[in-house]
């Protein structure tokens, strides 16, 4: 899951696009959280940030937690939130989210 403000700042996405066309075991899932406005840009997909609901859609049934490794990459808030779900709600093991905070 990959998240920006904006499509045009959704960096390496056609990398990560053909990287994903090439190997099943990759899903990406692109979010846009403020593209709205007179500089609105063409989109059609997803408009929400990545939540608990998203996440939990992204992981599916059937997978063992201990299968599951996340990386979390972004503002100290959003990586805070994100890495509190991952552990408290969705249950995945401490060692199995990695993350970097921006700034």
């Amino acid at each position: 899951m990959y998240s920006a403000s904006k499509p045009s700042e959704l960096a390496f996405r056609d990398h990560i696009e053909s990287i994903a066309s090439k190997d099943p075991r990759v899903d990406i899932r692109f979010h846009v959280t403020r593209n709205d406005g007179p500089e609105a840009e063409s989109w059609d997909g997803v408009t929400s940030r990545i939540d608990e609901k998203a996440l939990a859609e992204a992981i599916g049934d059937g997978i063992s937690p201990s299968e599951i490794l996340t990386f979390v990459c972004g503002i100290p808030a959003m990586t805070d939130d994100l890495i509190a779900i991952c552990q408290n709600k969705l249950m995945l093991p401490a060692d199995r989210v990695r993350f970097e905070k921006w700034w």
